[in-house]
């Protein structure tokens, strides 16, 4: 007689199971069965998959996804019947939302069989097969990776193109720029129209030539980014607005101003060029040193020759600024005048800077001395007098020899 105990019925039981599965583990295969597939924000993957029936039966099979991100993940179809060894192919899509966080996330992608299909066993069975994918999330939400792209203009009379490019799109994506001088003022707004292919692009006309910088803004439901760039409009310009030339015969020096003009709305490091020409040949040159002029600036530059009379030449001027230049050519004949412009602050000190200009030594000495010899007889008719008969009484009382000097 066998003693059958509650143990090894269960070992009993346990074994007739695997039995039943093990015929079944391979009937329905997925391939491939793993891979990773990187992503950025926004965008879409499609990856091709087959479902393989290794039974010698038809198989009725649903096709499913599952996982933290499955609602993601879609099938082109959900179910399909599979002859005996039929491989079929099927597609996975997968369309990451552009605010999910950046990382690595699973999905499975499976199929199953229904149930009541016959077995090896004769027992009824539903089997599955799975595929492991591997979504990596290069960029998390906040990230679009905003650019903006500007050549400049030429000219005033030719607006400025701004393109405005994402990596990547979120929806409702809107954006805005504001433009700044130099000196950080804003001076002008300027607004995106609707992103088409990660791309947006305006123009915007500037007043007058100079150095600018735009800053663009791009705002969705879940963030903001900003980008700039610096751009120009025209070219650096410094006008000649006038020459005036001094020539000191004592001295033997030609004092050479330039007025100079910065159409420019930044500041400019310049230097003047001073050649004197006779019939094209060169017969003296000067530089000036190095100054800044600032945005719309006027300002005066001098230059010294040591050349008592070029009045009988031609004067070339060159004005050179950030790899730039401004030239004027005179005839120094027209251009002569009696001294150089001066900075006064009123025509009285104006007056008196011309007539000290022509004084000698040994005029400010005269002037000096009469200036002294009036103030002592200033003070000599401002002391005063005692009257006469207090001198004698004085005198009587407390001089002695008073009687004899009388």
């Amino acid at each position: 007689m066998v003693k059958i105990t509650i143990s090894s019925m269960k070992k009993w039981l346990l074994t007739v199971l695997i039995l039943i599965i093990i015929p079944s583990v391979f009937a329905i295969g997925i391939s491939p069965t793993s891979m990773e597939i990187p992503f950025t924000d926004n965008e879409s993957k499609s990856v091709k998959f087959n479902v393989i029936n290794t039974e010698n039966h038809p198989v009725t099979v649903k096709l499913y996804s599952h996982g933290k991100i499955a609602d993601y993940v879609s099938l082109d179809i959900s179910e399909a019947t599979l002859a005996p060894n039929e491989i079929k192919p099927f597609t996975a899509s997968f369309n990451l939302p552009y605010n999910l966080s950046a990382g690595t996330y699973q999905v499975f992608i499976g199929a199953k069989s229904s149930g009541g299909n016959p077995s090896g066993t004769g027992m009824s069975t539903a089997i599955a097969a799975e595929a492991l994918v591997y979504l990596k999330k290069l960029f998390g939400s906040g990230f679009i990776g905003l650019e903006i792209i500007t050549n400049g203009s030429s000219s005033i009379s030719i607006p400025v193109t701004f393109n405005l490019k994402v990596t990547n799109q979120p929806p409702d994506l809107i954006a805005k720029a504001q433009i700044y001088d130099p000196q950080g003022n804003q001076i002008g707004n300027i607004t995106f129209p609707a992103f088409i292919d990660k791309s947006s692009k305006t123009t915007w006309k500037a007043l007058e030539i100079g150095t600018y910088k735009v800053r663009a803004i791009a705002n969705w439901p879940n963030g903001t980014e900003h980008a700039e760039a610096s751009f120009l409009v025209g070219e650096p310009y410094i006008e000649i607005v006038n020459i005036s030339i001094l020539q000191d015969k004592d001295i033997r020096i030609t004092n050479i101003n330039v007025h100079a003009r910065s159409k420019w709305n930044d500041f400019l490091n310049v230097w003047a060029e001073a050649i004197v020409l006779d019939d094209e040949k060169k017969v003296k040159d000067a530089r000036s040193p190095q100054t800044t002029i600032d945005a719309y600036e006027d300002k005066h530059i001098r230059l010294y020759i040591g050349e008592e009379n070029i009045s009988k030449y031609d004067l070339e001027i060159i004005l050179h600024y950030g790899g730039f230049s401004t030239t004027k050519r005179i005839t120094t004949s027209h251009h002569l005048t009696e001294k150089l412009p001066r900075t006064t602050t009123s025509s009285i000190t104006g007056a008196l800077s011309a007539i000290i200009d022509k004084l000698e030594p040994i005029h400010v000495l005269i002037i000096v001395l009469l200036v002294v010899l009036l103030v002592l007889v200033y003070v000599y008719l401002r002391e005063p007098k005692q009257p006469k008969y207090q001198q004698n009484y004085y005198n009587q009382y407390y001089d002695p020899y008073w009687y004899w000097r009388r």
